[in-house]
């Protein structure tokens, strides 16, 4: 698979304790960001 360049900026989000726990990506201008969340360890 290769790399796709971004054509934006990563956003990262926190959660109410300041944690980072997702993050959202630009990968189409027409389309609403796509957002990835952080899995907790077990």
């Amino acid at each position: 698979m290769d790399a796709l360049p971004l054509s934006g900026r990563v956003t990262f989000l926190m959660d109410s304790k300041g944690n980072i726990d997702r993050m959202a990506v630009p990968f189409e201008p027409s389309v609403k960001d796509i957002e990835f969340t952080r899995v907790k360890n077990p």
